[in-house]
């Protein structure tokens, strides 16, 4: 008899607003149930002023975001066992092949943008508001950010 169970995807919804308000970070479905060995995609859409990579994040219950991928340049495709993340002009896209009970966690995108030197005012505070419909559960961070965002290889809580 073949094992049936079912794998609970959370997917973060996540908007990244500058103080001026005109970047944002988009995550679809929010939440996903599917059965074993099911394909799935998510997808992270984004407008951005400068854009400089894209970075896909998993996390486990009690644990830090682990880092998947960095993705820089449109149409760079990367894979790691049975996840390929592809980097499109304005998105991205996380694929898991034949999902597995142990994929169930937690996963999310995060742009990293650049400032300028003839930018008339750079933005220094990232305002991260992550958001999860269900189950319940809502959490706002804040970073300060250099010139040259560095991907969030440590995160401020759980580790």
């Amino acid at each position: 008899m073949e094992n049936m169970l079912e794998c609970a995807f959370i997917v973060l919804w996540l908007q990244l607003g500058w103080l001026s308000g005109e970047d944002r970070v988009e995550q679809s479905p929010q939440t996903l149930r599917l059965q074993e060995g099911d394909h799935v995609s998510l997808n992270c859409n984004y407008t951005v002023s400068s854009f400089n990579g894209l970075q896909w994040y998993r996390q486990d219950p009690g644990q830090g975001p682990e880092l998947l991928f960095l993705l820089y340049s449109v149409g760079a495709e990367k894979q790691k066992d049975r996840l390929t993340a592809t980097l499109l002009k304005k998105g991205s896209y996380l694929h898991i092949e034949a999902s597995k009970p142990q994929d169930s966690a937690t996963y999310f995108c995060a742009v990293e943008t650049q400032c300028s030197q003839t930018a008339p005012a750079c933005p220094r505070t990232l305002q991260l508001h992550v958001g999860v419909r269900a189950p319940l559960l809502f959490l706002r961070l804040e970073e300060v950010l250099t010139q040259h965002s560095e991907p969030l290889s440590k995160w401020p809580y759980g580790e």
